[in-house]
């Protein structure tokens, strides 16, 4: 039996979808950050300055932990497609 890392190396689409889907969550995390940050209110909800910084800062800086894992997840593979 197969353990899961070994599973999903050989899954080569499995792979793709992840650093794709990592990619595409890291772009929309740094898009909702922009929007918190620029937005104080929503809906019945005020948000204090503070918060507004904190949860702006981290949706920025998670989105661009995303962006780069699935960056260096994409790299890999294309390194592993290439070999012999």
């Amino acid at each position: 039996m197969m353990d899961y890392e070994e599973r999903n190396m050989r899954n080569k689409g499995y792979g793709r979808f992840r650093a794709l889907l990592h990619l595409s969550m890291g772009v929309f995390y740094i898009l909702f950050g922009i929007v918190i940050f620029n937005m104080r209110s929503f809906g019945q909800i005020q948000l204090s300055t503070p918060v507004v910084y904190v949860a702006s800062i981290f949706c920025v800086l998670y989105g661009a932990f995303r962006i780069w894992r699935g960056w260096t997840d994409n790299k890999i593979m294309n390194n592993e497609r290439k070999r012999p």
